[in-house]
């Protein structure tokens, strides 16, 4: 009878560890997709954690609105947020597979708390607002316009990306956060032609001063998935930068008919 409960004992203690594994590696493929990752990568890095850890019969599976994770009779299911942009965590999570691979993280606890620490890093809107501004204004200058339209370009770049930056972290909808920086763009490029009497700024200036909301992961990412057979992540990622790019538009034409500008 002791054997029979002590057997009992180490079988829920497999399961559990087998629930909390799948568990794991659901919301590790879940996040690699809300930061930019395509669909293939999204798949192999958690099947590459669980391998490293002795699961070698783990599944890996990623729909638009969830990712799924099945292991034996475990199986678990995380949901995605949105398709969002941090390639640090893309790459910290693909260190963390080669750490695991070589020993260097001894079980799934501490791989847990390693992925917990790397969602806590993000851009610093120190740094990211002004390079934003100064490579649409470098953009500007590389299309032709002049040096002021070119610093009214990074100028109207650098508010709207700090405009957009707050937004996300208020948890806005993607679409809204889109059509209101591109409308702060375009009306401080316009505003600012007007104070310093400039001459119109112009279609290179407005293109450089929106240029930060071009969903070029977005559409990278849909192209890779189509070629790598994920057709319905495909869709859907595609379907999506398209919304941006029309709520983009939509904010550009609003501030552009107000003051009277290139439209």
């Amino acid at each position: 009878m002791e054997n029979d409960s002590s057997s009992g004992q180490q079988q829920d203690q497999g399961g559990q560890d087998l629930k909390y594994a799948t568990d794991l590696l659901s919301s590790v493929s879940a996040a690699l997709i809300e930061n930019g990752a395509e669909t293939r990568l999204a798949e192999q890095m958690p099947a590459r954690l669980a391998k490293a850890f002795g699961i070698s019969d783990i599944q890996i599976s990623v729909e638009p609105s969830y990712a799924v994770a099945k292991c034996g009779s475990a199986v678990s299911f995380a949901k995605i947020n949105g398709f969002g942009v941090n390639f640090r965590f893309v790459t910290s999570v693909g260190r963390l597979c080669i750490h695991a691979e070589t020993g260097k993280i001894k079980d799934l606890r501490a791989l847990s708390h390693r992925i917990s620490a790397i969602h806590k890093n993000k851009y610093s809107l120190w740094l990211l607002i002004p390079f934003t501004g100064f490579a649409c204004g470098t953009f500007a200058l590389l299309s032709g316009a002049h040096y002021l339209p070119a610093l009214a370009s990074a100028v109207a770049a650098a508010f709207g990306s700090g405009i957009k930056s707050l937004m996300i972290r208020g948890r806005f909808n993607v679409l809204p956060i889109f059509a209101t920086s591109a409308f702060c763009s375009v009306s401080i490029a316009e505003l600012m032609e007007l104070l310093m009497q400039m001459s119109p700024v112009g279609d290179p200036s407005i293109v450089a001063a929106v240029l930060y909301l071009v969903p070029g992961v977005p559409l990278m990412n849909s192209v890779l998935d189509g070629i790598k057979g994920f057709y319905l992540m495909a869709v859907v990622r595609l379907t999506e930068a398209l919304m941006l790019i029309f709520s983009a538009v939509l904010g550009i034409f609003i501030a552009s008919f107000l003051f009277g500008g290139i439209l």
